[in-house]
């Protein structure tokens, strides 16, 4: 015999009432869920899952490679590097960032950082620096390169070589060969 009103909803119940999950709690099931997924997807290991890396296609790739090629720190901080030129340099022109991160989170007018013209001309300068860098390496090395650093895509094995050739062009460009030859 089934009774009348509405079901009852799903959970632990404390005294007869529903009983909330603690913060705590629902944070350890999320870094569960995480790591669990980190594993699972991305090829992480349970002792590196925890590793802030792995949300990044750059970072993904620094993490499977690094062991194989010393010259991968040098081209992920370069990546980086570029990264954050390319954030700024967004920041001083006012236009809207495209990281899949933020996609459908901009507000016009919201948040916009009051910077000087100098500093609007530096981070302009930084920027377009590091993108004729790219560019001077070709066009396929331009695109794959952006793909993987300011759009967080996955590439493919066969985009491998064009992804070295533009990221070593700008750990030169960086001037990071040299720290890492003298570390």
């Amino acid at each position: 015999m089934s009774r009348a009103g509405r079901k009852r909803k799903l959970g632990q119940r404390t005294n007869g009432r529903l009983r909330n999950k603690a913060p705590s709690e629902i944070r350890e099931d999320v870094q569960r869920v995480v790591k669990d997924q980190r594993i699972e997807h991305h090829g992480a290991t349970p002792e590196n899952a925890q590793e802030p890396l792995w949300e990044t296609a750059l970072g993904r790739l620094f993490m499977a490679k690094r062991k194989g090629d010393d010259r991968w720190l040098s081209r992920y901080e370069a990546g980086r590097r570029y990264s954050m030129a390319h954030r700024r340099y967004l920041s001083a022109c006012d236009a809207p960032s495209t990281t899949t991160c933020t996609l459908g989170q901009f507000m016009p007018g919201k948040g916009r950082v009051v910077i000087d013209d100098e500093a609007e001309k530096r981070a302009r300068d930084q920027f377009l620096d590091a993108w004729r860098v790219l560019k001077a390496e070709g066009n396929a090395v331009y695109r794959v390169v952006t793909a993987l650093v300011l759009s967080d895509i996955e590439i493919s094995e066969s985009s491998q070589p064009l992804v070295d050739k533009g990221l070593d062009a700008l750990v030169s460009h960086y001037r990071l060969d040299g720290a890492r030859a003298a570390a």
